[in-house]
């Protein structure tokens, strides 16, 4: 069967860097689709021949390591793209790549690094290639990637059109809304991981499962002590029932019977393996919660096989933690992809909250998650946020309902939540 090719709407910034010099390194988790980009799609792009090296391979890591600088004096095809596939696991690749690259980067071919584990890449990226490389997170298919939608880039469109485009998004999605929403009721429940739309229902979540696997078995033995797998496989499953929730390591630990250091510590490899990610309160004003993080993961059907949940629930908070875990994961991948934005959230000790607080330079605007069918009502917590904050303006994410309204000097928009699968 031949793999279906998705757009990737990464590729368009990998492209501003194909003539220069700077290796370029895409991170990101296992099957994400890192080695198909590197080895199908931009050779497309560039033209150019491939020279592929994977690195999880035993014999080609220990022809490095008995003659590292004979390997990479090889390294010398302008015509061809060099991919080394998954770096991290030869330690001394990058530092003999800065070595290349400071003697002779205007004539050296174009040099791609990928892998899995940030936590090994960071470390490899900081000692050895600070200044010669930039870095790329290529994410799960995101749901206009899934589905090949239409972009609709409503956070930047607002700012300037305001209700006019409102108007115009809602009419312009009004003819596909319901398959829309058919496929955002799927995407909740199976995520975006691209070999899973050529499979059927059950061997979906057995693939999900393998993917699980393959990262807690080749990943996580290099980075936790033989004495933490069970722990961290342990903690991964208690998160994934708390997405969208505050994290207490202090209860986590409790819970875990672990000291909080090491909560800490395997919480952080499990985000730099693409698992899942934390993100910290905004606070300027003294009863705002200023250290607790909330956690999310980066793809919903990892989340889904880790819950064994094979149908959406019809428990209203637990949809919402869903919907909520989605608008976070479209924020993310628009962040990476468009507009450097900082995510965080906010909450008072009223508990008030506002669920993302999305900063860029002197633009801040903020999202509420309320998943109901038509409601235009605005909640204490956006109230108090816009108060205090001022947004450029706010939008609280609906199950259907477009609206908006005047808040003082700021504007309130209702935009259903599958709109935010149009935003990259």
């Amino acid at each position: 069967m031949t793999a279906k090719i998705y757009d990737r709407t990464i590729i368009e910034n990998i492209k501003k860097w194909l003539e220069r010099p700077e290796i370029i390194v895409i991170t990101g988790s296992r099957q994400t689709g890192k080695t198909f980009l590197a080895r199908r799609i931009l050779p497309q792009v560039t033209g150019k021949s491939l020279r592929y090296f994977n690195f999880e391979d035993f014999e080609l890591r220990e022809l490095f390591r008995r003659n590292p600088k004979e390997f990479v004096s090889s390294i010398s095809d302008k015509g061809s793209i060099y991919v080394f596939d998954e770096f991290q696991k030869a330690p001394e690749l990058a530092g003999s790549l800065k070595v290349l690259y400071d003697s002779s980067k205007e004539d050296l071919p174009k040099i791609l690094l990928t892998g899995s584990s940030w936590p090994e890449i960071q470390r490899k990226v900081s000692q050895s290639l600070v200044g010669q490389c930039v870095v790329f997170q290529l994410f799960s298919l995101s749901f206009l990637e899934k589905y090949s939608f239409k972009e609709r880039d409503f956070l930047r469109d607002l700012v300037e059109a305001g209700d006019s485009y409102l108007e115009a998004l809602k009419n312009d999605l009004f003819f596909e809304q319901n398959e829309i929403k058919r496929k955002f009721n799927e995407y909740l429940l199976e995520g975006g991981y691209p070999e899973l739309g050529e499979l059927g229902k059950e061997r979906k979540w057995e693939k999900l499962k393998s993917i699980i696997q393959a990262v807690l078995e080749k990943d996580l033995q290099s980075l936790v002590k033989s004495e933490h797998l069970f722990s961290s496989k342990k903690l991964l499953e208690i998160l994934a029932f708390r997405i969208g929730n505050l994290i207490s390591f202090e209860n986590l630990a409790s819970e875990m019977q672990l000291n909080i250091k090491t909560v800490r510590n395997l919480i952080a490899i499990l985000a730099g393996l693409f698992f899942v990610e934390l993100i910290y309160p905004a606070a300027s004003f003294a009863n705002e919660y200023k250290k607790a993080p909330k956690v999310y993961f980066h793809d919903l059907g990892m989340r889904s096989e880790l819950t064994k949940t094979r149908m959406l629930p019809l428990d209203h908070a637990q949809m919402g933690g869903l919907v909520e875990n989605f608008v976070f994961s479209q924020l993310r991948r628009y962040a990476a992809y468009r507009r450097e934005l900082k995510i965080n959230f906010w909450q008072n000790y009223n508990r008030n909250e506002v669920d993302f607080v999305l900063g860029r330079g002197n633009e801040l605007f903020s999202i509420e998650v309320k998943y109901r069918k038509t409601d235009d009502k605005i909640s204490a917590g956006v109230r108090n946020f816009v108060e205090r904050y001022r947004p450029l303006f706010h939008i609280t994410v609906t199950q259907d309902y477009f609206g908006s309204k005047e808040m003082g000097q700021c504007k309130i928009y209702f935009i259903p939540a599958y709109a935010f699968g149009m935003l990259v």
